[in-house]
């Protein structure tokens, strides 16, 4: 009795994913032409599916043949923050915290006195920022430096 059997999980509770199958073909030129299956043109170059083999002009697309989403690592790098964005702040705005200097922003080190700017706190790191650089987070950098700053 050294080990304690998990409990079974019921069907219903059971989370469903969706699995999205992708390559990542490398480029590959070639002393004589084939056919692209993309615009059905004979050319020398082009990307090959890891799994069929059918020959593609440009990436991302999906395989005229198979169907698998065909990417190169950095497209996938670019659209990352889409597939998990910054959650929304917080903005600090109670009774107990009005009239008060609250501490620096996290970012840009500004004064943050909640009388005269809007000051917001990301839920997860819990650092206080100025509204132009919740703005500049959620905008453009697409990463917490506060959440970063807790991973080093």
């Amino acid at each position: 009795m050294s080990h304690v059997k998990p409990y079974g999980i019921h069907a219903s509770e059971r989370v469903q994913r969706k699995w999205i199958q992708m390559g990542f073909p490398r480029k590959q030129s070639n002393t004589y032409p084939d056919l692209c299956q993309c615009h059905k043109e004979w050319s020398y170059g082009g990307y090959y599916c890891p799994k069929c083999k059918s020959k593609s002009c440009e990436l991302p697309t999906d395989c005229q043949v198979c169907g698998r989403t065909m990417v190169s690592s950095s497209h996938l790098a670019r659209c990352y923050h889409h597939l998990f964005p910054v959650p929304g702040f917080d903005e600090i705005n109670d009774e107990k915290n009005r009239n008060r200097w609250i501490g620096d922003c996290f970012s840009c080190h500004i004064e943050l006195d909640t009388n005269e700017v809007v000051v917001v706190r990301c839920p997860e790191c819990n650092q206080r920022f100025c509204v132009g650089c919740d703005q500049y987070i959620h905008e453009s950098l697409h990463n917490c430096p506060g959440c970063l700053s807790l991973t080093l």
